[in-house]
Formats: structure tokens, C-alpha cells, sequence
């Protein structure tokens, strides 16, 4: 079967936005790694901290379904619960050439009550200006001058990063919206965007989800296409197949 995955062991490479990307299986805390025009980078959907887990190889169970990767992690010491991460390729506008990636997740474990928490982020090189789109009035865009913590009844979690002549937007479903964290160091054009996915009591059988999308978009018009994708993005199902 034809797909745009291509998977050798644990490295799994697709292209994304016309250019190609990477994802170490084993080394979630690297993301899919993906080099722009323009030198810029980026690194999607980084998880757990690498710093609290330096060095380490997760247990990585991926198969690949018609045109998304599926990988299940964890249930060992390293992640003390189930997670699924389901990739898949996307198109906004829909003639687009595969330019987003619309992540689910989806955590259980099989304690009887276990704490479980899990952080993600994104991070990248030549961000121009950050912008966010606030709870209050999603068909406004606010810039982000440094270092800020949002929670749900402050925005709706929705970025908007410039990178020279394309922007990249992330999106999450606000029905799993708990906070996100930005980092600007604006003299090195460095970013990152950190969220607080899960944070609950996780009791067996039970099975918490969370949705977020990445999309490389031109930087022309593109406070109306975050606005766009943001409002499809509320429409879409929650996929069955997690």
C-alpha cells in the first residue's frame, strides 16, 4: 500500500510543507525535526524532557495506517502509563502540499490510580514575531512580547510564529486546553512553546485524549488562515481509531 511514510526501524521521514522531515522513534524528546527555507527549524511535538530523561531509548511500537504513523509508547519505566500518538498528514487549504500534521494522544494506564502528567513542546530557530489568538476574541491576534504563561481563560492556546516568508501555527482543541508556555529570545530568534497536555489522576481503564496541529503556511494572510484552521479544527471528530 502507497504512503507517504517512509519507516526503517525506529526513524520514520515524511515530507512536510515540500520539504522533508525526520522523527527518531526512540528519542521523542528530539519531535520531528524539520529544516525550513532560510535555515529556519523546527522541532514538532518534543516529549517528555529531555533533560529529565538524558540519554535514554523509548520503547516505541509504530505501524503505519493508509497515510498516518501510529506509535505507542511506554507501560515501562520510562513512561509509567500507555501513550498513543497518532500522526496525521493534513492539507489547509486543502490544495495545499501536505503543509500540517494533526497530532492525537491518547494516555491510559494500568494502575488502579496512578498521577500522570505529560508536557510537550515545540521549539525552533528564526522566529521573527510570536502571536496569539486570545479566549476572549478569537478573531483577534495579540502579539507576544517575551517569556508568558497562558491559561484557557486567557487564550485559546493558539500560536502563530514568524519565520521569514512562512509562519508556523499550532493549534490545540479547546476542550484540551490546560496552559501553554512561551519562551521568545527574540536576539536569537529562538523559540519555544511548551503545554501542559495531561495532569490528572489516571485510573485503570480510562483513556484521556488530547488533539493539537502544526501547519506551515505562507506569511501572507496568515492571522486569517490561523483563524480558518482554528475554526475547522473545532469542527473535525475526534478520530476513532485511538
Amino acid at each position: 500500500m502507497s504512503t507517504s511514510w517512509h519507516l526503517i526501524e525506529h526513524q520514520a521521514k515524511t515530507r512536510f510543507a515540500g520539504r522533508p522531515g525526520q522523527l527518531d522513534l526512540g528519542r521523542p524528546e528530539n519531535g520531528f525535526s524539520w529544516q525550513g527555507p532560510d535555515q529556519h527549524s523546527l522541532q514538532l511535538l518534543r516529549f517528555p524532557d529531555g533533560e529529565a530523561c538524558p540519554g535514554l531509548n523509548f520503547r516505541a511500537s509504530p505501524y503505519i495506517r493508509n497515510e498516518d504513523l501510529i506509535v505507542n509508547y511506554g507501560g515501562d519505566e520510562l513512561l509509567p502509563f500507555h501513550l498513543q500518538v497518532y500522526w496525521c498528514r493534513r492539507s489547509h487549504p486543502i490544495h495545499a502540499d501536505c503543509n500540517a500534521m494533526e497530532w492525537t494522544l491518547a494516555m491510559q494506564t494500568e494502575c488502579l490510580d496512578r498521577k500522570s502528567q505529560l508536557n510537550t513542546s515545540t521549539t525552533g530557530i528564526g522566529a521573527e514575531e510570536i502571536l496569539q489568538l486570545p479566549a476572549n476574541d478569537a478573531t483577534a491576534v495579540e502579539p507576544i512580547a517575551s517569556d508568558t504563561k497562558f491559561c484557557a481563560a486567557e487564550s485559546t492556546g493558539c500560536l502563530l510564529v514568524r519565520l521569514g516568508k512562512m509562519s508556523y501555527i499550532e493549534l490545540i482543541h479547546p476542550q484540551d486546553f490546560l496552559s501553554v508556555e512561551v519562551a521568545y529570545l527574540k536576539e536569537e530568534s529562538q523559540f519555544a512553546i511548551n503545554r501542559c497536555l495531561f495532569d490528572c489522576n489516571l485510573e485503570k481503564g480510562v483513556i484521556v485524549r488530547a488533539r493539537l496541529q502544526g501547519l506551515c503556511v505562507p506569511r501572507e494572510n496568515d492571522e486569517k488562515l490561523l483563524r480558518d484552521a482554528y475554526r475547522e479544527f473545532l469542527q473535525r471528530d475526534l478520530p476513532l481509531t485511538t
